[in-house]
């Protein structure tokens, strides 16, 4: 999401910004769709949600700090503050 965000909005800051921030936020629920679609182990897929919704919460506001204002002037696109 980040380079397609710096590929076709760079001229849209604010655009750019939602998009990335769209899209360093995992999606839980599609796990437990898809592991329910391929009969997976449920105790499996659970824990791997609680990991992951953990990790969003633990990493999420770093990563945006990375791909929002660190990242793009490597991209010849100014960074947000």
């Amino acid at each position: 999401m980040f380079l397609l965000a710096v590929l076709f909005l760079r001229d849209h800051p604010d655009y750019m910004v939602g998009l990335i921030l769209v899209g360093i936020a995992r999606c839980i629920a599609m796990v437990l769709v898809w592991n329910e679609l391929a009969k997976g182990s449920r105790e499996y897929a659970a824990g791997l949600v609680a990991l992951n919704s953990i990790a969003q919460i633990l990493f999420y506001s770093f990563f945006a700090w990375l791909f929002i204002t660190v990242l793009p002037p490597y991209f010849g696109v100014a960074g947000a503050s």
